[in-house]
């Protein structure tokens, strides 16, 4: 999928205001250099992606958001799941039991020849 800088621009434009955020404000909370990260903005042209990383982390949004303006399939449905008891449940049972995120991987088929987790 190819989307050009000013939709970009566009997007990026409406995530700063839905988060009510002056661009000044964004860039020092993310650590990011306010020169360089306006300068892209004039140009038109995309910031690096060592950029995008911690303003969208700062946003609250993934990268798909951030660059694409929609949450991929996979992204939203891990989103929309993150807050959901049962899952962190099941989650929590897992990191506690090695052996049964072993087992599970396995099943799936996400396990490398090794029998490592491709998971880490």
């Amino acid at each position: 999928m190819e989307i050009d800088a000013k939709l970009f621009w566009e997007n990026f434009e409406q995530i700063l205001q839905d988060k009510s955020l002056t661009l000044t404000e964004l860039c020092k909370k993310a650590s990011v250099n306010y020169s360089t990260f306006s300068q892209n903005k004039y140009r038109n042209v995309y910031p690096l992606i060592s950029n995008l990383i911690p303003i969208a982390t700062v946003l609250g949004v993934s990268l798909d958001k951030l660059v694409i303006g929609q949450e991929n399939l996979h992204t939203a449905a891990v989103n929309s799941n993150i807050n959901n008891p049962r899952i962190q449940a099941i989650v929590s049972a897992l990191i506690a039991s090695p052996e049964k995120l072993s087992a599970i991987e396995t099943l799936l088929g996400m396990s490398n020849q090794a029998g490592q987790s491709n998971l880490a």
